[in-house]
């Protein structure tokens, strides 16, 4: 009898626990999810999945050619700097977090192309995959300790 009480005591902290796992697990996998965010402004996509926007001004064409840049679509990449400073960051909410950046354009970024930061379904998706995966394993040994 004692086992399953001791059991009962584990199942319930394991709310506690999975938020604070998540949170562990996001910290060590920061480069995955910047990444993740990367990947999607490379190929000129925001949140909904939906092109930021089709080309640039004829000027501003002219000088991203000239750096050997593509011009189709919006990517929001010209000195890289941004893509650099892109951060995951927890907030105040135990088990959230935010993708911010530092540089100090960031706010123009925002206001002009407003859904730009934040995970596609599709990258959401991905990082889905690596909690479930990081948090089978880690509650399986949270339950049997």
């Amino acid at each position: 009898m004692i086992a399953i009480d001791e059991f009962s005591v584990r199942l319930d902290g394991l709310k506690e626990f999975v938020i604070g796992d998540i949170d562990r697990i996001m910290v060590e996998n920061n480069d995955f999810v910047e990444d993740l965010q990367r990947s999607q402004l490379e190929v000129g996509k925001n949140i909904e999945e939906k092109i930021i926007q089709q080309g640039y001004s004829p000027g501003y064409a002219k000088r991203r050619q000239r750096k050997g840049l593509q011009t189709k679509f919006v990517d929001l990449k010209f000195t890289g700097e941004f893509y650099k400073s892109l951060e995951l960051t927890p907030i105040e909410k135990q088990g959230e977090f935010n993708i911010i950046s530092f540089v100090d354009y960031y706010p123009y970024l925002i206001k002009r192309y407003p859904a730009i930061i934040g995970l596609s379904e599709k990258n959401l998706e991905k990082l889905k995959e690596l909690l479930v995966e990081s948090l089978n394993v880690s509650i399986k040994q949270y339950l049997l300790e």
